[in-house]
């Protein structure tokens, strides 16, 4: 029966981006592509298939394949992001305490930043396919993915060169488990109190420490 793989864009852009549509989910082939997902630290990998067309087998191979790291499963959620971090945050061993959206996905990225740390890597089963739309829409993937030297390089090009009009060398960026530090001088306050802020917001970014001193108080003390 006809199995379907699908990647990330990124991945997409490739000509070997995966399967072809007509190999069965037992073939060799599709198994060794979802272990260079996970290798390859791709954000998702969607199979799909016709009831007994294999599906079920190949992710147990999977998952088989995967015993270093902690997995879990998503089912019967609907739509709603907030009750997919919430249930696999659960049975990962957090107590989520009617935490919002944005506090699950922060502790989401804590999480996958330790295990990483470990050499693990979580992987969660979604059985709905259409989740994965809802997921990417409120961007929840990159919880998962965002590797710490991405964050560097956009807070040094972006944040730093293009935003502040500040030359990258003059102050000391590093991002270690999402969690971003400055140390240096920076012209203003402000620059400093604003580099601090942006970063702050960016996808990735679970903390800022900021250590940065500066050359003009330009805010009178305040």
């Amino acid at each position: 029966m006809p199995v379907q793989a699908k990647i990330s864009r990124s991945a997409l852009r490739r000509k070997d981006a995966g399967p072809r549509p007509t190999e069965s989910a037992s073939s060799p082939r599709v198994l060794e592509y979802l272990r260079q997902c996970l290798e390859q630290k791709r954000p998702i990998a969607i199979i799909t298939g016709v009831p007994g067309s294999g599906k079920s087998m190949l992710l147990r191979r999977f998952l088989h394949y995967t015993t270093e790291g902690p997995v879990a499963y998503a089912k019967k959620l609907g739509e709603s992001p907030h009750a997919f971090l919430e249930s696999i945050l659960l049975q990962f061993g957090f107590e989520t305490f009617d935490s919002s959206l944005n506090e699950l996905r922060n502790l989401t990225m804590v999480f996958v930043r330790h295990q990483a740390s470990k050499g693990c890597r979580p992987v969660v089963v979604v059985e709905d396919a259409r989740m994965v739309g809802v997921l990417s829409r409120f961007d929840i993937v990159a919880a998962f993915t965002r590797p710490d030297d991405l964050i560097e390089d956009e807070i040094r090009e972006d944040l730093i060169r293009r935003v502040l009009f500040v030359d990258p060398a003059t102050v000391d960026v590093s991002v270690a488990n999402g969690i971003v530090r400055f140390v240096g001088s920076i012209g203003t306050r402000t620059e400093a109190r604003l580099v601090e802020e942006l970063a702050r917001r960016l996808d990735g970014v679970v903390d800022v420490q900021n250590d940065l001193t500066w050359r003009l108080d330009d805010t009178g003390g305040v």
